[in-house]
């Protein structure tokens, strides 16, 4: 039903904690975790890409942030697009709130989350 596309540029510990973060949290609903690998200079590919379940697109250049998000939306299957920088680390609850609006509001185009 979802799919969270996690652009990524080196930084690979905090694309760990982001995805743990995403594995413990979870959701009610069916959702794929898309990590676009943005040419990194470390070992983020090699290492992301031993990660069962996850989907890793690499950028054979550096496409930058919304390139990134551009290529992760385009390879997405779901019905939602949710865009997670990858140094986040959600909380309880947090897509299934995200996803309450659209149920709530005919009229909900785009929700976002608080920032704590």
């Amino acid at each position: 039903m979802v799919s969270i596309v996690i652009p990524a540029y080196g930084k690979l510990p905090y694309t760990l904690a982001c995805l743990r973060s995403v594995a413990q949290h979870g959701a009610r609903v069916p959702f794929e975790v898309i990590v676009v690998d943005d040419a990194s200079p470390d070992n983020s590919a090699p290492t992301l890409g031993r990660i069962g379940g996850l989907r890793l697109l690499r950028n054979l250049n550096n496409l930058g942030f919304v390139g990134s998000c551009n290529a992760g939306a385009a390879a997405a299957g779901g019905q939602f697009l949710l865009f997670l920088n990858n140094d986040t680390q959600v909380s309880p609850g947090w897509l299934d709130a995200l996803l309450r609006c659209f149920a709530e509001r005919a009229d909900c185009g785009i929700a976002g989350s608080r920032l704590v």
